[in-house]
């Protein structure tokens, strides 16, 4: 039997497009014998975190018997993330969801006893709560602030990687364009990227820190605590209240992304 590579991250076709159309057919399996033409689903994720709840996004990247390596998000459908259809074998899968400690797992998935599906392997993913500075993750905005509006984003481990400091100057599309420590941020066309040294984000407790002046302006927080679920972050700026949220997928711009 032809086994179909239907690989599928954040996205479940219908049936009858996985299997070309061909909803009321059927297909030889080893030996002749006929399997109904439906997709089945290899392996089924139920994301949650420590307390039972099912996280809102989590990206997802696994491969099969050591082959490509396939990446994707789940995006409010956590609870039931379908990794593939109608693939059978070893997969090594990790899960990381923002605020929360990555994990990875191994999952064998095996044919039916007909030689025609995989048998649907339905996998529990507890992620605990990351309590280093690595909850940093993504890419937040200002929402109140003396100082203005800001972009900031931080890597996998929490280190600083840029800034956008918005509305800034009468130049270009208005704003400036930073990144620290020799990390590469893409920024605007046209536009100058100031490149700067800064202090890394600490962590102490449930307190996060990480502040400097660039272009004249002080940006970032101190004494900053995180909402449990991991979308909100408010502390002191110089003395004067600052507060942040965390930007989903679709509303960061690429202007803070890699080159």
């Amino acid at each position: 039997m032809k086994r179909l590579k239907t690989l599928l991250l954040a996205l479940s076709l219908p049936v009858c497009a996985a299997m070309g159309g061909d909803c009321d057919g059927f297909i030889l399996g080893p030996g002749g014998q006929p399997c109904t033409a439906i997709a089945v689903s290899s392996v089924v994720l139920d994301i949650r975190n420590a307390q039972n709840q099912v996280v809102q996004t989590a990206t997802v990247t696994f491969s099969v018997d050591d082959g490509e390596i396939y990446s994707g998000t789940c995006n409010g459908n956590c609870g039931a993330f379908v990794l593939a259809y109608e693939e059978v074998g070893t997969f090594d899968i990790n899960v990381k969801s923002l605020g929360l400690v990555p994990k990875d797992i191994t999952v064998e998935v095996e044919l039916d006893e007909a030689g025609c599906h995989p048998v649907t392997e339905q996998v529990d993913v507890s992620l605990a709560a990351d309590n280093t500075v690595a909850a940093l993750w993504g890419v937040w905005r200002v929402t109140s602030s003396v100082y203005g509006d800001a972009i900031l984003r931080f890597g996998e481990s929490g280190e600083i990687i840029g800034a956008i400091l918005i509305d800034r100057t009468i130049a270009g599309d208005g704003n400036f364009y930073v990144q620290y420590n020799g990390r590469k941020i893409k920024g605007a066309a046209g536009q100058p990227i100031q490149s700067e040294i800064a202090p890394e984000p600490t962590r102490v407790g449930s307190f996060f820190n990480w502040s400097t002046t660039s272009l004249g302006s002080p940006v970032g927080f101190s004494n900053a605590t995180m909402t449990s679920d991991f979308q909100n972050l408010s502390g002191m700026l110089q003395g004067t209240p600052v507060a942040y949220r965390r930007l989903s997928l679709n509303e960061i711009p690429a202007s803070i992304l890699d080159p």
